[in-house]
């Protein structure tokens, strides 16, 4: 799990974005704003990578 939370670091989130959409323009045209899309990509983190609450 660890090496998940490395591969969405903030500080990648504009290589991620670029391969999924070229470019930053497509991406907003997309997604919304350039705020908006950080705000999304850093709070689904707090999701993704919690524990999980059925293992015990």
């Amino acid at each position: 799990m660890r090496d998940g939370v490395g591969e969405l670091a903030p500080s990648k989130m504009r290589s991620l974005i670029e391969l999924k959409y070229a470019t930053i323009s497509d991406a907003t045209q997309q997604l919304g704003p350039p705020l908006m899309i950080r705000e999304t990509f850093v709070g689904f983190q707090k999701y993704l990578y919690q524990p999980d609450q059925d293992t015990g």
